[in-house]
């Protein structure tokens, strides 16, 4: 082979290589940007005791995620420890239709209040999830301040200024360097952030916090625009943020319980 075809294939090689490099460093730097996105708001998982009514929150969604076939958090990460990586648990579930066409929001937010102990408007200060006691899923307790009370707990009442604890399906940890995230079409994760929740909420008397009336029962406003966190709702709904809360204010009246 003469000197000169040598050369060019020996170029070529290494023009091949240089491409190839080129490609390769920019997703090693997305997926370190991702990381690194991810571990803000992630909660380290640490071995120690726990209180009673911790104990209690990690019981409360229990056997949420439970199919024949799935494995423990620890387990399914088992051979990631050590590596920086983010871990995507996504529970998709089966949901009973709510809607015949017939409700209008009046009547479906008066009945959703009535099934409520708590109905506030508030922000979602922090957030600290944990893994639920049979270790298959993740659970978060955000620090929510009130800044509106629809329908007030009667066991325990709250004052605008307010902070309760609300507990709920789904959240983010660190174990040994690997991010876990778990969600699911049934799972409302809150922003915190300045955005404003409205939430439909249960009391659990063992330790003074409370989780959702309904898996769907959490919405955020955005100024003019309100979204649910879970679930979907008839388009006429949730028109805008001043027709949404103006229908809430209505149906705690009439539940005579503000």
């Amino acid at each position: 082979m003469s000197k000169v075809v040598i050369g060019f294939l020996v170029g070529a090689g290494l023009l091949i290589a240089a491409r190839f490099g080129i490609a390769r460093y920019p997703q090693v730097t997305k997926e370190q940007s991702e990381y690194q996105a991810e571990l803000k708001g992630a909660t380290p998982i640490r071995d120690g005791s726990v209180t009673a009514k911790e104990l209690v929150r990690r019981t409360l969604y229990n056997g949420i995620r439970q199919g024949e076939n799935d494995k423990p958090i620890n387990e399914l990460i088992a051979p990631l420890k050590g590596q920086k990586l983010v871990y995507g648990l996504t529970l998709m579930v089966r949901r009973v239709q709510e809607f015949t066409g017939t409700e209008t929001p009046k009547n479906y937010f008066h009945l959703l209040a009535g099934e409520s102990d708590l109905v506030i408007r508030g922000k979602a200060l922090n957030q600290d999830s944990q893994i639920t006691a049979d270790g298959m899923f993740l659970f978060s307790d955000y620090r929510v301040g009130v800044t509106e009370v629809f329908k007030n707990n009667s066991a325990v009442p709250i004052e605008v200024g307010d902070t309760i604890n609300v507990a709920l399906p789904g959240g983010k940890v660190l174990i040994d360097a690997v991010i876990v995230k778990a969600s699911g079409n049934s799972t409302a994760i809150l922003p915190v952030n300045d955005a404003e929740v409205v939430l439909f909420l249960k009391y659990i008397p063992e330790t003074g916090d409370y989780k959702l009336a309904r898996y769907n029962g959490s919405f955020e406003l955005n100024s003019h625009s309100v979204r649910a966190l879970a679930g979907r709702f008839p388009a006429d709904f949730l028109k805008d943020e001043a027709s949404f809360l103006k229908t809430l204010r209505t149906a705690s009246e009439r539940l005579g319980n503000r």
